[in-house]
């Protein structure tokens, strides 16, 4: 089989990247140029690539270049969830083989020491596409440690009946939920306060930032508000990662409120049942873990689980060259 011209991405390739990854088979928004692009382009060293057959592309994989301790390491980028190889629909075994193996040598050739990739979970998969792992397994590839989420199936839902008894009770106490809200400043403002009051530490993005992916996405960034007499009490926000998969990436509500006012309870029932109600198959919430998978926050898993939330891990992927 004749080897893949791969090539690094320029600006030249944006609308064919961006048309690839819409019609991938395991492609998300996280994957697309339109995401990466919010950030200052000195921020990271981009070194996604392309591979092309006859001028066509045949896969993309989204990557920076790092150098720790005078090595050199290809890394998903570092400005997106997820990285690795993404494929189109037709595309076996053999293509899967001759990508990672013209990828691998064109790695070393380029003096790199060590490649380091974040696969998504499986639910972000079209169709499925694991034989992609197993190619790179297949040429030393190891899975160096996993993270776990936490996913709702919304085929188990009735999108008209509120999932528990929490949700229902807050609704019946006034609690009313936006979908597609624009109230970004205050979520941000609740979410900053949160964050910095419970684990001394700030959002991974700015309220700017945040404007800003709104702007270019546009209805791939939605944010549900939760209000109680008109004040807002907490938010959801959540990327639409494609047709199949939603994924929320913020979560944050305000505390001490009255007995029988569930926020986190009736964001997350709403959350359900639209994006069921819109067609989508999975909504994720998120990794439970902290330390490479080493610590595990049970507290939120539960919260997480109450939902009929059911676990799916993230793969972290490592070679050294």
């Amino acid at each position: 089989m004749k080897s893949f011209q791969i090539e690094l991405y320029s600006e030249k390739y944006f609308h064919k990247w961006e048309n690839f990854i819409k019609n991938s088979r395991n492609g998300t928004i996280f994957h697309s140029r339109s995401f990466l692009s919010y950030h200052p382009k000195d921020k990271f060293r981009d070194f996604s690539l392309l591979f092309l057959k006859d001028g066509n592309i045949f896969s993309v994989l989204p990557g920076c270049l790092i150098e720790d301790n005078n090595h050199k390491i290809f890394a998903s980028h570092q400005g997106s969830t997820y990285g690795g190889f993404i494929i189109p629909y037709r595309f076996g075994i053999r293509d899967c083989l001759r990508l990672v193996e013209d990828f691998i040598e064109f790695i070393k050739k380029k003096g790199i020491d060590y490649i380091w990739m974040r696969y998504p979970e499986y639910i972000f998969e079209k169709e499925p596409s694991q034989e992609i792992k197993f190619a790179m397994n297949y040429f030393g590839f190891k899975i160096e440690y996993m993270e776990l989420s936490t996913c709702y199936d919304l085929s188990l839902y009735n999108e008209n009946i509120p999932i528990i008894r929490q949700a229902r009770k807050s609704y019946e106490k006034g609690i009313y939920c936006v979908f597609n809200d624009g109230n970004f400043k205050e979520f941000y403002r609740n979410l900053y306060k949160n964050l910095n009051e419970k684990y001394h530490r700030e959002p991974t993005h700015t309220l700017e930032e945040i404007l800003k992916l709104k702007k270019l996405l546009k209805d791939y960034l939605i944010l549900i508000s939760a209000y109680y007499n008109q004040i807002f009490i907490g938010g959801l926000l959540i990327f639409i990662a494609n047709e199949k998969t939603a994924h929320i990436f913020y979560s944050t509500t305000k505390k001490n409120f009255k007995k029988g006012i569930f926020p986190n309870d009736a964001l997350i029932d709403i959350a359900i049942r639209e994006f069921k109600r819109r067609g989508f198959r999975f909504l994720n919430y998120g990794i439970s873990t902290e330390n490479n998978g080493k610590i595990i926050n049970f507290n939120l898993i539960r919260f997480k689980e109450k939902f009929k939330g059911f676990g799916v891990y993230r793969e972290i992927w490592g070679l050294i060259v």
